[in-house]
């Protein structure tokens, strides 16, 4: 392939979701993680259960590096409601630019909205005396969990530092990601609105064992259903501002 052409796959690889970044370049000819060698992004088969996973906070005009290895890529609000827009651009710049394409910004999006209905100052009384804060309603312990595994760009978490949008979004993503890579899906992704992510958002609200329990499976169901009946609104609001 000439240059132009190799840049195109690459581009097309690395927006494609994990699974189907791989037949996408074997369909090409081409390495399975050429999208992410191509452009330095990273490892598909880095992480797994325990493994310590350290996005590199990058350099770009959205975003700029704080002292340390801090990372914040936008200044949003903490005090008012983000709109939908402005949190999906923020769900696609983690979503690209730091964990490799391997998240869906659309999902992400309908998860705040269900989570904290886009107030990043939210808060909620968990069971056992846990509390979840912020935009994606992280449990304090689970980000602090998180930060100990290696997703450690915008800093150790706390109570205060979750209520920025920045901070909680990077945070909620992180677990996302790391439930990808310690349970890998046994079917391709096939855009935001198949069932793929099914799973995954169920065990973000109810913990990866939420099969286990019948009560387990009925609140992680009702969970989901809500998640996905935003993505209609999500997609009608990109498509009028042309995000």
């Amino acid at each position: 392939m000439n240059d132009l052409l190799l840049i195109g796959a690459a581009l097309l690889l690395l927006a494609a979701g994990g699974a189907n970044r791989k037949a996408i370049a074997r369909k090409l000819g081409l390495p399975e993680d050429f999208g992410l060698s191509f452009f330095g992004a990273g490892n598909d088969d880095q992480g797994g259960a325990g493994a310590a996973f350290s996005p590199e906070p990058p350099r770009t005009d959205s975003g700029h590096l704080l002292s340390g290895n801090v990372f914040e890529p936008f200044q949003l609000p903490s005090n008012r409601k983000l709109t939908i827009e402005e949190t999906f651009k923020l769900a696609q710049y983690y979503a690209f630019d730091v964990f490799g394409g391997q998240l869906e910004p659309s999902i992400i999006t309908a998860m705040a909205i269900q989570e904290s209905q886009l107030k990043p100052w939210a808060t909620r009384n968990e069971s056992r005396g846990r509390k979840s804060v912020g935009l994606m309603q992280t449990l304090i312990g689970t980000a602090q969990d998180m930060y100990n595994r290696g997703y450690t760009a915008v800093g150790q978490p706390s109570e205060q530092s979750l209520m920025k949008p920045h901070v909680s979004m990077y945070f909620g993503m992180a677990y996302m990601d790391w439930l990808q890579r310690t349970y890998p899906a046994r079917h391709d992704y096939d855009g935001p609105h198949n069932n793929y992510w099914e799973w995954y958002v169920r065990a973000y609200n109810g913990g990866p064992g939420w099969k286990n329990s019948k009560k387990g499976r009925e609140m992680t169901a009702v969970h989901w259903s809500k998640v996905k009946a935003n993505l209609p609104l999500i997609d009608a609001t990109l498509q009028g501002g042309l995000v």
